[in-house]
C-alpha cells in the first residue's frame, strides 16, 4: 500500500499543515470530523480546533516539532467538535516536519480518556467514602507495606497518612511479640487466601500508648496486575475495654460495699443490743454504768461509720465548689471536733502555712480530708512518746502542698499500697470504718489534686497532698 493510500484510507486523522496552522491537506476520516463531504475544501486553521486549555501547549509542540524536525513522543491533546462542540482526545502520534509542512497522525482517544476520569473519579469516591468512616482502614501489599489508608489508621498511631504510606507495621509498633502477630497474621492472609480476624489485639506504640483493636483483615485482588492486597478493617475497643475494666471494679465494690457495711452497721447495734439485755439483768449499778459507756462507744462508732458513708456519697454525687479556702480555720475547728476522742489530749498539734498560700479549692471536701487524716493520728499514736501532729503548707510550682506528719504507729511496707482499697484496715487495732483514706484519695481525684504516703513502722507516717491552684 502507498503512503498516499495509507493517508486517505486511515481511520485516524491525518493532515497537513504549514506553521501558521493552516491545513493544507486533510484525510477523509478528519473531513468526516469537522463535517465536510469529501468534494468541498474550505480553509481551516488547526489552532481554532484545539480546546482553548490545550492551545499554549500545542503551540510549544508544534514550535518544537519546526526547530527539530520531528517530535518522538506523542502528544495528547484535546480538539473540539466541528459540529457538536463537544470536546474530543486525541493522541498525535506521528508528527514531524518537512519542506514548510507538518504531518500530523492523530488517534481519537475520547472514549479511553473517559473511562480513565471516571476510573478517577471512582477512585475520588472511594478515598471519601473510607474518610467517612469512623474506624481504621488500610490496605497493603504483600510485603506488608501500607499503599492506602484513611485518616482513623493515621490518627490511631498519632501519625500523617503520608508518614504511613511505604512503610510497614515495624514503624509504628513498639512490642516485638506484638509485630510478630501482626506479620503472621499478614502472611496467612496472603498464602491462604482467607480471612483473618484478630479479637482484642493489643498494640503497643513507641509513645508507651496501648490500644485494643479488633481488626479483620481480607484479601484483596487487584485487577490491573493480579497482585494480592491485605485490606484490613480496625475498631478500637480501647475506651469499651477500659469502661468494661471500671464497671468490674465498680461491681466489686458495690458488692464489697454492700457485704463490708451490712456488717459493720450490724456490729455496733448488735453490742448495743447485748448490752441492753444484760443491763435488763444487771443490778450491780457499777456494771450498769460500765455498759453505758460502751454502749455510748457504739453509738459513736455507728455515727462515725453512717458519717463516713455520707461523705462517700457527697463526694461522688455533688459537683465541685470553688471558695477561698482559710486553712487555719479548717485546721482547728477538725482538731477541736476530734477532741472527744481517746487520748487526744495527748496530741500537740503544730500548724504553720506560708504567708504567700492562696488558694480557692472545695472548702467541704478540704475538711473531710484534713478530719480523716487528723483524725487517723490521734487514733494510730504511740503511748511511749509525746505525740503530734505536724501540719506544714506551703507554694511549690503550680501547686500549693500540704504536709500532715505524725510520729504514730506508722504502717507496715507490704500494706502501704493498700490503704487506699475500700474497708482496707492496716492496723489489727483498727475499729474505723476503713473507709478514710478511701474517701481522702476520691476527693483528691475528684480536685484533680495528687497525694503520696511515707511510713515507717513504729516511727510515723507523712502525707503530702498537691492541690493545683486553680480548680
Amino acid at each position: 500500500m502507498s503512503v498516499e493510500a495509507f493517508f486517505y484510507l486511515s481511520n485516524d486523522y491525518m493532515l497537513v499543515i504549514n506553521k501558521e496552522g493552516v491545513i493544507l491537506k486533510m484525510n477523509p476520516s478528519f473531513k468526516q470530523f469537522i463535517g465536510l463531504k469529501d468534494d468541498q475544501k474550505q480553509t481551516l486553521n488547526l489552532f481554532d480546533l484545539v480546546y482553548f486549555e490545550d492551545a499554549i501547549y500545542f503551540n510549544k509542540a508544534l514550535s518544537k516539532i519546526i526547530n527539530e524536525g520531528h517530535h518522538d513522543n506523542s502528544l495528547e491533546c484535546r480538539f473540539i467538535d466541528y459540529q457538536t462542540k463537544k470536546i474530543v482526545w486525541v493522541n498525535l502520534s506521528s508528527v514531524f516536519h518537512s519542506h514548510n509542512a507538518i504531518f500530523i497522525s492523530a488517534h481519537d482517544i475520547t472514549r479511553l480518556k473517559n473511562k480513565q476520569l471516571e476510573l478517577s473519579d471512582d477512585k475520588s469516591k472511594l478515598l471519601k467514602l473510607i474518610e467517612l468512616v469512623p474506624h481504621p482502614i488500610f490496605l497493603k501489599n504483600q510485603d506488608g507495606k501500607y499503599v492506602l489508608l484513611n485518616d482513623a489508621q493515621a490518627a490511631l498511631f498519632n501519625t500523617n497518612k503520608t508518614t504511613f504510606l511505604g512503610k510497614d507495621d515495624s514503624f509504628f509498633i513498639k512490642d516485638p511479640e506484638q509485630l510478630a502477630k501482626v506479620k503472621d497474621s499478614d502472611r496467612e492472609v496472603i498464602q491462604n487466601g482467607k480471612k483473618v480476624t484478630l479479637e482484642d489485639q493489643i498494640v503497643t506504640h513507641f509513645n508507651g500508648k496501648e490500644n485494643v483493636l479488633h481488626t479483620i483483615k481480607v484479601p484483596f485482588q487487584n485487577s490491573f496486575d493480579g497482585e494480592v492486597y491485605i485490606l484490613g478493617v480496625s475498631i478500637d475497643l480501647t475506651e469499651i475495654k477500659e469502661v468494661e475494666r471500671e464497671l468490674r471494679k465498680t461491681n466489686f465494690e458495690l458488692d464489697s460495699f454492700v457485704y463490708k457495711a451490712s456488717h459493720d452497721l450490724r456490729a455496733p447495734l448488735c453490742s448495743i443490743t447485748g448490752l441492753l439485755n444484760l443491763m435488763e439483768k444487771e443490778e450491780d449499778q457499777e456494771i450498769i454504768d460500765q455498759c453505758i459507756r460502751e454502749a455510748q462507744k457504739s453509738v459513736k462508732r455507728l455515727d462515725n461509720y453512717i458519717l463516713d458513708l455520707t461523705n462517700l456519697t457527697r463526694n461522688s454525687r455533688l459537683e465541685v465548689s470553688s471558695h477561698h479556702i482559710d486553712f487555719k480555720s479548717i485546721i482547728f475547728n477538725c482538731f477541736e471536733n476530734l477532741k472527744y476522742m481517746e487520748n487526744a489530749d495527748r496530741i500537740e498539734l503544730q500548724v504553720v502555712i506560708d504567708p504567700d498560700v492562696d488558694i480557692d479549692s472545695d472548702k467541704g471536701r478540704m475538711r473531710i480530708i484534713f478530719m480523716n487524716l487528723i483524725s487517723n493520728a490521734i487514733k494510730y499514736q504511740r503511748i511511749d512518746v509525746n505525740s503530734y501532729i505536724k501540719i506544714h503548707i506551703y507554694n511549690q510550682a503550680e501547686f500549693v502542698h500540704i504536709d500532715i506528719k505524725d510520729n504514730g504507729l506508722g504502717i507496715k511496707h507490704k500494706y502501704i499500697p493498700k490503704v487506699y482499697d475500700m474497708f482496707f484496715r492496716a492496723s489489727e487495732k483498727s475499729f474505723g470504718s476503713g473507709l478514710g483514706l478511701y474517701i481522702v484519695k476520691q476527693i483528691i481525684e475528684k480536685l484533680g489534686a495528687r497525694i503520696q504516703l511515707e511510713s515507717i513502722e513504729g516511727e510515723g507516717t507523712l502525707f503530702n497532698i498537691q492541690l493545683p491552684n486553680t480548680l
